[in-house]
């Protein structure tokens, strides 16, 4: 979840007051969908993103990406451990 309001509110266009030429270089996935939209006015803060969001897309805004990040979190931590566990013995026998 708090990865999606992140991304939407560092790639949001910014108000014309703000000099900003150019759109940001890299966006996230879950903003391919809003490139196609018309640009709406920028979000006022956290929960102004969390609101509209829910109410534009619904709950499952918040769940984008959940599969392949639980998947990917089992090896990356067995591998963490296993190489945390060596470390230490490997330490000990200094």
């Amino acid at each position: 979840m708090t990865d999606t309001i992140k991304s939407r509110i560092q790639t949001q266009s910014h108000p014309p007051s703000i000099n900003r030429e150019q759109e940001p270089i890299i966006r996230h996935s879950s903003q391919r969908q809003l490139l196609k939209q018309p640009a709406s006015e920028p979000y006022a803060g956290v929960t102004d993103c969390i609101v509209r969001s829910y109410r534009t897309e619904g709950i499952r805004v918040f769940f984008r990406g959940m599969a392949p990040t639980l998947l990917r979190a089992w090896p990356v931590n067995a591998v963490t451990f296993y190489v945390y566990e060596i470390m230490i013995k490997w330490l000990n026998n200094k």
